[in-house]
């Protein structure tokens, strides 16, 4: 393809799975250019910049045309794989990084899998799902988990843990940015709990809780739904504390929110089509217990307030 300064694309969901290169790497790029020119060229799908946009914006400010490299993908889940695997191959990468990157990879290409596996051509006679193709297709999707872990040496497990910590991120990017970009640089370091407690959260809890991570007052160790700056009374050993009668009830409505917000996550975030029978089950099982106890607990509270609740 000829050599021009062209004018492309941005996507903003393949623009996050890129990390900035350091400077040792965009010494590396623009001494290749000085050299060769524009002749490595910017890879890209169709018009969109897959992961060269250093490149593509260096080539634009010193007014250096350059070639395209067309991959060719058939859609955006493709894509995202696609500069997963090309980001894994950096070196440069941190470690925050690296998992979300791991994560997101697998989660397309087990998307990818699973619409393969639905589609009329592997089902006979065009038939749904029957119990045998059901687990073959939950086997097949486990061996993907193994693959992508045998390719950068972690269990299946740990793919599936990753795949858990790049939903939370994605999650808790749609309200703060800022804060995202920070922990997956390496500037701001929370744990894979954190990480997932902060995602269940309501969105302008989580804008509020971000922005005191990001400005240094959020107070270290607390991710729970109260206010971080309240303070606990010192108790002395001997002086036992008195009785309070609405204790347990206060402590269980503020409790009762985060599972709200997981059930909610849950929902939002877990493709049910790709589940097993067995969890799917298995929830299902424990939702009743808990409608059947809050029911009970409804009861009681109707009835030792004359039924006015």
């Amino acid at each position: 393809m000829e050599l021009q300064l062209y004018r492309l694309e941005t996507d903003p969901v393949l623009r996050r799975l890129v990390a900035p290169m350091n400077s040792v790497e965009l010494h590396e790029m623009e001494e290749d250019i000085r050299l060769n020119g524009g002749n490595r060229g910017v890879r890209v799908w169709g018009r969109i910049i897959l992961a060269d946009h250093e490149y593509y914006e260096y080539c634009h400010r010193q007014n250096i045309p350059f070639c395209l490299v067309d991959v060719p993908l058939t859609n955006r889940t493709e894509a995202i794989a696609w500069v997963c695997r090309n980001q894994l191959s950096r070196k440069s990468l941190v470690g925050e990084m690296r998992k979300y990157l791991i994560g997101k990879q697998s989660i397309a290409e087990r998307s990818a899998a699973s619409y393969l596996l639905k589609s009329p051509v592997h089902r006979e006679g065009g038939l749904t799902l029957g119990s045998i193709e059901k687990t073959y297709r939950e086997n097949t999707l486990t061996r993907l988990r193994a693959r992508i872990g045998t390719q950068y040496a972690i269990n299946h497990i740990t793919v599936r843990k990753y795949e858990a910590y790049a939903r939370s991120i994605d999650r808790i990017y749609q309200s703060s940015q800022d804060f995202v970009n920070a922990h997956l640089s390496g500037r701001l370091k929370l744990s894979f709990e954190k990480v997932e407690s902060l995602a269940s959260l309501d969105p302008d809890i989580i804008a509020c809780k971000c922005q005191r991570w990001l400005t240094g007052t959020h107070e270290k160790g607390t991710l729970n739904h109260e206010d971080d700056n309240m303070t606990v009374p010192v108790v002395s050993i001997k002086t036992m504390p008195a009785y309070d009668p609405d204790g347990e009830i206060t402590s269980l409505s503020l409790t009762i929110p985060s599972w709200i917000s997981s059930i909610m996550r849950v929902r939002n975030v877990t493709r049910m089509e790709e589940t097993s029978e067995s969890a799917r089950f298995r929830l299902h099982r424990a939702l009743l217990r808990l409608k059947s106890t809050t029911d009970k607990m409804i009861f009681v509270l109707r009835k030792e307030t004359d039924g006015r609740l």
